[in-house]
């Protein structure tokens, strides 16, 4: 039989402990309807993944401390064990700042070991692994704390929205029990439906928007200052749906090229790619169409949003003129048409972000791929665009 070393098996052992307490530390009571009660379980569970952070820290300082000489590598770690474990003892106002330095410290560290595995150093692969669950994964999964949009007038019950994690928001997860009961159920009961957000409230977008809107200007810059945010967030999300569109065939094209160059290397025996660069390429196969996904629905829901909180305000606007108005036909007119055709310029944004970029990227990517050619086709398919036309009209 042979000889058990604790010394030689720790690392393996201390992260199957770790990962095995992940399950428990995100297992989810049923919560009353009431806002207390929701305030009280979502505290409960960042509680027990504070807790489950700070275990899990043991082992990053095990790894840390094994080596002879403690280096900058470990700095990182035995700060997010310091930070965690103040989180836990600390009251529940500061904990959400220190829950924000602790990530920071260990997706540092994460990002510090990678590097030098990739430089060839290769530190603990149990620290790394362990780096990316508390610095990415658990981050992600925790819930968030409501934040009420307007702190004078707080929801009585928060919308699940208002309160998902971020996976959950992503991959739309916290509709789940309103998707099972409309299953199980011929129909739902209005009371069964999810609250309404309180920043999707027509008293709350009338407070907040109101003021933006001038009598001496044009209605346009009034929506513009309105829904600034709103904008600034469809652009950086068009921008993610144009690079992820890109991240495969990068991928594929780096992945060719590594493979080319291994194979010219191979009768030197000399590498000059670090041990995760074709993992790296590997990764961006399956990242790109998956971020593309996540970021086309995302896209879609906050055009759906923008759209119904811009009909909401200027149907409001529109009725806050009513009384100077006396052309009943004029008022219906505006409420019908002209609120629909202002709101449908929001297929404005995919031809003012969306298509330049698309363009741009795709002719830099064609140039790296086949040189002065891609001028040469893109010209070509410039001066022969009419063509189809020009034969379906005879």
């Amino acid at each position: 039989m042979p000889d058990f070393s604790f010394k030689e098996n720790a690392s393996p052992i201390l992260t199957a402990l770790v990962l095995a307490g992940l399950p428990f530390a995100l297992i989810s009571t049923d919560s009353s309807s009431q806002s207390t009660a929701q305030v009280e379980h979502i505290h409960a569970t960042l509680a027990r993944l504070d807790a489950f952070r700070l275990l899990s820290c043991i082992p990053l300082v095990f790894f840390s401390l094994r080596q002879r000489s403690i280096s900058t590598q470990s700095i990182p770690f035995l700060i997010s064990a310091v930070l965690c474990a103040i989180t836990v003892f600390s009251s529940a106002k500061s904990r959400a700042s220190l829950r924000k330095y602790a990530t920071l410290s260990l997706f540092l560290g994460f990002v510090i070991d990678l590097r030098a595995f990739q430089a060839g150093v290769e530190p603990p692969v149990e620290r790394i692994a362990l780096a990316a669950l508390l610095a990415i994964v658990v981050p992600l999964a925790s819930p968030r704390i409501y934040s009420p949009a307007d702190p004078k007038n707080p929801s009585a019950v928060p919308n699940p929205e208002q309160t998902a994690s971020i996976l959950s928001l992503a991959f739309y997860s916290f509709l789940d029990p309103t998707v099972f009961l409309g299953k199980r159920l011929k129909q739902i009961p209005y009371d069964s439906l999810p609250p309404l957000a309180d920043y999707d409230s027509a008293k709350y977008l009338k407070e907040s928007c109101f003021k933006f809107f001038k009598p001496d200007e044009h209605l346009v810059f009034g929506i513009l200052r309105a829904f600034r945010w709103d904008i600034a967030t469809l652009v950086a999300t068009s921008v993610v749906i144009v690079l992820s569109k890109f991240a495969a065939p990068m991928g594929l094209r780096r992945l060719l090229r590594f493979l080319e160059s291994t194979s010219r290397t191979s009768s030197s025996n000399v590498s000059t790619s670090g041990p995760l660069e074709p993992w790296i390429w590997v990764f961006w196969l399956f990242a790109g169409p998956a971020l593309l996904t996540l970021a086309d629905n995302w896209y879609m829901f906050l055009v759906s949003r923008t759209t119904h909180h811009l009909e909401t305000v200027l149907t409001q606007l529109i009725f806050e003129h009513a009384l100077r108005m006396r052309i009943n036909g004029r008022l219906n007119n505006m409420i019908t048409h002209d609120v629909r055709a202002i709101v449908m310029g929001k297929r404005l944004l995919l031809s003012l972000v969306y298509q330049p970029l698309m363009f741009g990227l795709s002719v830099w990517f064609l140039y790296g791929s086949l040189g002065w050619s891609a001028f040469v086709g893109m010209a070509a398919t410039i001066v022969l665009l009419p063509v189809p036309g020009y034969t379906g009209k005879r």
